[in-house]
Formats: C-alpha cells, structure tokens, sequence
C-alpha cells in the first residue's frame, strides 16, 4: 500500500513502467500484460482510489488527485522516470501526469482513450 492505494508489482528490467487501469478495473486488469512481458520490465499497477483494493473516498476524482496518487506510487516505489501505460480512464490520467510531470515520463503509452473526459464520468465512477 501506498497510503490508501493499492499497489501491485511484478519484478524485471529498469527502467519500470507505470500501469494505470480504465474505469472499473483495477491493477491486476494487467496480469495477462504482465504474463506477456515475463520479466523483462519492471511493471507497477496501482488500484485507482475509489477501484478494487484502494480507498474509496466519497470526493477527490478530479484528474490531479490520480495524477497525485500516481506520483506518490512512483515516489514510494523508486519508478523515477517511467514508461507510463494508460487504458481508458487511466490513459486519461496518465495524459494528465505527463502534462504535469513531463520529467518522470520516460514515454506515454495510451490504449482506448478519448480526447477528453466527460463530466459523468466522475459519477460512473464513484458509482462502481
């Protein structure tokens, strides 16, 4: 845990990436992901607050509270500039943390993501 996000990790190579899940997921949506790589790149997925295992606050979806989430995990698990993946919501967000954070994203992997996030949104999210 870091802090009140869940995070999972699979061993392998420097430099890392960061794994962030779309909407309903959580971090171990990328264990098939990480049966493919097989080692060979460090792989850190967290649970998106308010999905899976991570804390469920009743506020605080806006984009720089994952962003902020996300830079703690990186903090708390050495990631310093990372290979960053992002599906759906998390390729959202992973946008959103290279924006603010240009100097810890090695390179921005996005999957299914659309040009913006629609304002319900956040209440589809809160209710999963």
């Amino acid at each position: 845990m870091v802090g009140a996000i869940r995070v999972w990790e699979w061993p392998g190579d420097p430099p890392g990436a960061l794994l962030m899940h779309g909407i309903g997921n959580y971090g171990r949506y990328w264990d098939f992901f990480a049966d493919a790589i097989g080692g060979r790149l460090r792989l850190v997925a967290p649970d998106a607050r308010g999905h899976g295992e991570s804390a469920k606050p009743s506020d605080g979806y806006a984009p720089q509270d994952f962003v902020g989430d996300a830079v703690a995990v990186m903090d708390a698990t050495g990631l310093e500039r990372a290979i960053v993946v992002g599906h759906s919501m998390g390729g959202f967000h992973a946008t959103a943390l290279a924006l603010a954070h240009p100097g810890r994203v090695r390179a921005l992997v996005l999957v299914d993501v659309g040009p913006r996030v629609e304002l319900a949104g956040g209440s589809r999210a809160r209710r999963l």
